[in-house]
């Protein structure tokens, strides 16, 4: 028979096993029930997203809804106008070109899309002007002038304003008030 020393011997392992497993059902308890919050968060975020997105198709089938509805009323204004242009059409014997008909933004518009804009006009300078009034420098004529009239740098009103101002960037003068 075994004695009572290796009967305690045993006994002591056997209940260091008992504390062992149950450290590990307590912590296997609490993993169960962090991993239970986890799932239930998420059940409930799902349930969200989903409530959310529910809702998002409610709007946009409302929108779809309402573009068809106004894609069909645009369709028929444009047979109605089709076939109000095919009436007038009809009752006019001479044929009216479909540039006639189109504003004049719109004709300007197409040319510009071919290539074909208009110019646009510029306007001339004063000095331009003038400048078209005097002989040139190189004309045989023009020699007979001095020089200090073809040239706008000396006599234009510009220059002498520049001459005579008060504000010229001269480092050697100095203004006094």
């Amino acid at each position: 028979m075994t004695s009572a020393v290796e009967l305690r011997a045993q006994n002591e392992r056997m209940m260091l096993e008992i504390d062992a497993l149950r450290s590990a059902k307590m912590t296997l308890d609490k993993e169960v029930k962090e991993l239970t919050l986890e799932c239930d968060e998420l059940q409930l975020a799902g349930s969200k997203k989903v409530q959310m997105l529910e809702q998002k198709l409610e709007t946009v089938d409302e929108e779809l809804t309402s573009l068809r509805l106004q894609c069909q009323s645009i369709i028929e204004v444009v047979k109605n106008a089709d076939t109000e242009n095919k009436v007038e059409a009809e009752e006019d014997s001479t044929p009216v070109s479909v540039r006639r008909k189109l504003s004049a933004v719109v004709n300007q518009t197409l040319q510009r899309a071919k290539g074909v804009s208009m110019p646009e006009h510029r306007r001339a300078s004063t000095v331009e002007m003038v400048a078209y009034a005097l002989p040139s420098c190189r004309t045989r004529g023009a020699r007979l002038v001095p020089r200090r009239v073809c040239s706008f740098q000396h006599d234009s009103h510009y220059g002498n304003f520049r001459r005579r101002s008060p504000y010229r960037k001269n480092r050697d003068s100095v203004m006094v008030l």
